[in-house]
């Protein structure tokens, strides 16, 4: 039995066969009607075996969604049937969004991504790096490299672990006093030495929009991001009305054969509370398939859509392109897992989208489970194969 765990950072990229796809080529409505089809019959079976709830899948390009449907269930137990309006948390899916608020800053001329981090915020100035263990306490030094602001966009900064700051849910504190707890730890590695994934390099940098704005982060967002892209149904807040659109989120049970439904406990409820709930840079955001495709249409359109210019090129590209050292494990851009010409995100419940800058395709792939039971992980394979013939 084959089973792969959902991580955020490690589920994205395998479309590397996306460059032989002819660029703006439309899709035609035959080729619409066989994509509908081949992913909901190559679904089916999964989810009839119970291995796989539901699954909204979306295919698009710089011009225009191509084609998309909704298979399965957004809950299996009253049997309700999964809409392609479907509300998903996206989780790491947020950090694309929190990086574009920042760049959105540096087009502005506020800062540089070369600035120090300690230049906005002061806690960043002095900090200490693991030194290794010394009669079994782990030592530290102080740090030779300053951390720079590129540093936390591409993974690089050193903050790897979680910082000490600990509450009910992650949305319990509010961002100035989780980003600043990460100053007290010491770094995992000297900033700019090497790339691993990292959720508090996300929190800092969602804490520097809110700070060189000097507006609200999740308002920023809100404002200068999701309402110019039209982005309706993206927000840190869902409505009682999105909320009753949500897929129920599931885990798979011990013996890894089914699925069960399971609460979002990292998350406070009720999700609209403004006053309670502090908005998460790094994993906060709801979202669905078509808000998606707008965001990803944005920066394959060098940072404008409809009308609404939201980046620069120069900043588009960097959410594109790999930002760090070739021979480094860790190939990420400006808020992005990149592979050769492909770049994107996913998140720890099952939702992934990859867009290709060479071929400008967009796969937008959302589910609600935090793993695959049986061959459940073959059905986002057959969504990828047919949105790849979508173009042909």
């Amino acid at each position: 039995m084959k089973s792969v765990v959902v991580h955020s950072c490690l589920t994205l990229l395998q479309l590397g066969t996306l460059s032989a796809l002819p660029p703006d080529a439309p899709a035609r409505p035959e080729a619409v009607k066989v994509f509908q089809e081949t992913v909901q019959a190559g679904l089916k079976p999964f989810v009839e075996r119970g291995e796989l709830a539901g699954a909204v899948a979306l295919a698009a390009d710089a011009k225009g969604v191509l084609a998309s449907t909704a298979t399965g269930w957004r809950d299996t137990d009253k049997r309700e049937p999964l809409t392609e309006d479907t509300v998903f948390w996206i989780a790491s899916q947020t950090k694309p969004c929190t990086a574009a608020a920042l760049l959105m800053l540096v087009d502005r001329g506020l800062l540089s991504v070369d600035d120090p981090v300690s230049k906005f915020i002061p806690e960043f100035a002095r900090l200490e790096v693991l030194d290794g263990p010394e009669g079994g306490v782990q030592s530290t030094r102080p740090a030779h490299t300053k951390m720079l602001v590129r540093h936390l966009l591409t993974h690089s900064a050193g903050i790897f672990k979680q910082n000490q700051l600990k509450g009910p849910t992650v949305d319990f504190h509010p961002l100035s006093l989780r980003a600043k707890a990460h100053a007290k730890d010491p770094l995992q590695w000297e900033p700019g030495s090497q790339a691993r994934y990292s959720n508090g390099a996300y929190t800092v940098i969602g804490y520097l929009v809110e700070l060189i704005s000097g507006e609200p982060y999740g308002e920023f967002l809100e404002k200068h991001i999701f309402q110019p892209l039209g982005m309706k149904d993206t927000t840190f807040w869902p409505s009682d009305a999105q909320c009753a659109r949500m897929m129920t989120p599931y885990r798979t049970d011990e013996t890894w054969t089914k699925l069960l439904p399971v609460r979002l406990t990292v998350l406070a409820t009720p999700l609209h509370d403004r006053v309670k709930r502090h908005p998460t840079a790094q994993l906060g955001l709801f979202s669905t398939a078509q808000d998606l495709a707008r965001f990803y249409r944005m920066l394959l359109n060098d940072g404008s859509l409809d009308g609404a210019t939201i980046l620069s090129p120069e900043s588009a590209r960097r959410m594109r392109e790999r930002q760090t050292p070739a021979d480094w494990g860790g190939a990420f851009s400006f808020g992005m897992i990149t592979k050769d010409d492909t770049f994107g995100h996913s998140g720890s419940f099952g939702t992934n989208t990859l867009a290709n800058w060479e071929t400008g395709l967009i796969c937008v792939w959302l589910t609600q489970q935090t793993a695959n039971p049986g061959d459940a992980w073959e059905s986002e394979y057959i969504f990828q194969k047919a949105a790849k013939a979508l173009r042909r």
